[in-house]
């Protein structure tokens, strides 16, 4: 839409951004689609038969989600407030960035928290102890390498993360919030904009799982959500291997489970990553290229 505004003049000492493809990488895009699948994927819902809470805990998590003034709740009220006071999502606005606030450490506590509290596997991967060190920092040394940065044309130093910005996000309640559209709506028009849109999942992760991330891409209604949903998974192969994982796609749009990965997929599956996202830039057949 900024791109259409540049080239119509009424945005005016801008350049045009050549985006053909949007990748997501295990991303958690909303949080009242795709919180109960927390519970649900460590319960009994990953693909490893990992029993990352009880019964119990699992029936809490539910519970807490959908009860009076629980997870659900807040939520609401969050979205509610935030497009009466903040429809421009600041984060200026006290009484929003409370009411979103409540709701995130509500859900965060409540409903993940119970997985995380066993403090025995790993939150961004449930086949990993808790103590989970990967992927470590070596990247790190790569990025701050003056060939590497000059190559990229980066004039700084790159941070992994900072305290300072992410603490500021989590007082405005971030993580419960849509944007003033809502994010499925922003895929949604990338989509029917004609741009390639890749939604990657590796199946070991917990916090971003990829059966919220499953249920994320079936929310995204487009001009060819009906076909999106009605087609099938077929295998992702690379070549002659085993299938690498699965893949749901329809034109411009696909949704991909990448076998025993955790978060970050192109940390644990450097190869297959390449190749998934490669061929959506492409517009090629995800499963076979």
């Amino acid at each position: 839409e900024q791109n259409a505004r540049i080239r119509s003049g009424s945005l005016r000492g801008a350049k045009v951004l050549n985006l053909t493809t949007l990748g997501i990488i295990n991303g958690c895009v909303d949080l009242y689609v795709q919180e109960t699948s927390a519970p649900e994927f460590a319960y009994n819902k990953n693909s490893y038969g990992i029993a990352g809470i009880t019964l119990d805990e699992y029936n809490s998590a539910l519970e807490a989600f959908s009860r009076k003034d629980g997870c659900q709740d807040r939520i609401c009220k969050c979205h509610h407030a935030a497009r009466s006071q903040d429809p421009g999502m600041y984060g200026n606005a006290t009484d929003v960035n409370t009411a979103c606030e409540s709701a995130s450490d509500f859900c965060q506590n409540e409903v993940e928290g119970l997985y995380i509290n066993r403090k025995m596997w790993a939150f961004y991967d449930i086949a990993h102890c808790y103590l989970d060190a990967f992927p470590g920092f070596e990247v790190l040394d790569y990025l701050a390498d003056k060939e590497v940065r000059e190559a990229l044309g980066v004039p700084v130093n790159f941070t992994v993360l900072s305290n300072t910005v992410g603490k500021a996000f989590n007082l405005t309640g971030d993580y419960a919030r849509r944007d003033p559209r809502g994010y499925f709506e922003d895929i949604a028009t990338l989509l029917d904009s004609g741009i390639q849109v890749a939604m990657v999942y590796g199946d070991r992760d917990y916090a971003c799982n990829w059966i919220g991330g499953e249920r994320a891409s079936l929310s995204v209604k487009y001009s060819q959500s009906d076909e999106f949903s009605a087609a099938g998974y077929a295998n992702v192969k690379l070549g002659d291997s085993d299938p690498v994982g699965q893949v749901r796609q329809h034109g411009l749009f696909s949704f991909t489970r990448v076998f025993q990965s955790g978060h970050i997929v192109p940390a644990y599956k450097p190869k297959e990553a390449y190749h998934i996202l490669h061929r959506s830039m492409q517009g090629m057949d995800i499963a076979t290229g």
